[in-house]
């Protein structure tokens, strides 16, 4: 009987060990893995990110092409403005160091060319340039395709 004990002690306490052992391969694993997720998750939020500053500079031109259409094709003059020119761009401020510029030229006698450029700041400190451009065709009686 007491080499029966004994046995049995002695595999309660393997089945012990095993599953410390167990433990700590599972914690350097999972410890593993997280490490080398960061990076991913950091480019992942770093290009959400990117992706909506563009979207923002897309809709602060869709706004200024509104703004020029209320204040009248016919009105427009050639030459180069700032974007509040035509009216206020309340989310210009949302994009880091936002400016930008319209540029009106005339092609022919009731067609203005409006080329519209958005620029901001973009990366991890703020140092890239980034610019959204685009350009519509408007005529009195509305925008061209």
């Amino acid at each position: 009987m007491e080499v029966s004990r004994k046995s049995s002690h002695a595999k309660h306490r393997l089945i012990c060990a095993f599953t410390l052992v167990d433990a700590l391969v599972a914690a350097t694993m999972f410890v593993g893995v997280a490490a080398l997720s960061i990076p991913t998750f950091v480019t992942t939020v770093v290009v959400h990110r990117s992706i909506e500053r563009a979207t923002l500079a897309r809709e602060i031109a869709r706004n200024v092409i509104e703004n020029i259409r209320d204040f009248g094709v016919v009105n427009l003059v050639d030459g180069n403005y700032a974007l509040t020119k035509f009216g206020s761009v309340d989310s210009l401020t949302s994009l880091p160091n936002a400016s930008g510029t319209i540029v009106v030229t005339t092609p022919s006698v009731a067609v203005r060319e409006v080329v519209i450029k958005v620029q901001w700041t973009a990366g991890i400190r703020q140092g890239q340039a980034r610019t959204f451009t685009t350009v519509t065709v408007l005529t009195p009686g509305g925008v061209s395709p």
